[in-house]
């Protein structure tokens, strides 16, 4: 897909768990391609799902897991009850590296989540 430079645009990433019990220390990341044509992350744009028996079904919708990310991180790391940062890895100013659970190098808190349920994360970005 091609969109317009400025065009701002919402990145959803999320994992089921589709077992039937709870799963723990759970960590992914995200690179942003922060290159001229790439993107440019939107400063404190990270929210999340709950992480509890709200959270959305392993079954919800895209439409659903998207509505339920309502809980803001920030976009430091370490901060005391996120789970989720972003930091700039290639020294350009430009935040470009999600990272969500206890990641080596750019430790939030530990992520775990239950049985038949969906995590996400949202996060805004705009096309360079």
């Amino acid at each position: 897909m091609t969109v317009p430079g400025g065009t701002a645009l919402m990145m959803l990433i999320y994992v089921r768990n589709t077992n039937g019990t709870a799963v723990a220390d759970v960590r992914f990341q995200d690179l942003l391609d922060d290159s001229a044509t790439g993107f440019t992350y939107t400063a404190s744009s990270i929210k999340q799902t709950p992480n509890d028996g709200t959270a959305p079904a392993d079954t919800a919708s895209n439409a659903t897991i998207l509505a339920a990310t309502t809980i803001a991180q920030t976009d430091a790391v370490g901060a005391p009850d996120d789970f989720a940062s972003i930091t700039d890895t290639n020294a350009n100013g430009k935040l470009d590296a999600l990272t969500v659970g206890a990641v080596t190098g750019q430790a939030n808190q530990s992520l775990t989540f239950q049985a038949n349920k969906t995590f996400a994360i949202v996060f805004s970005v705009a096309k360079n």
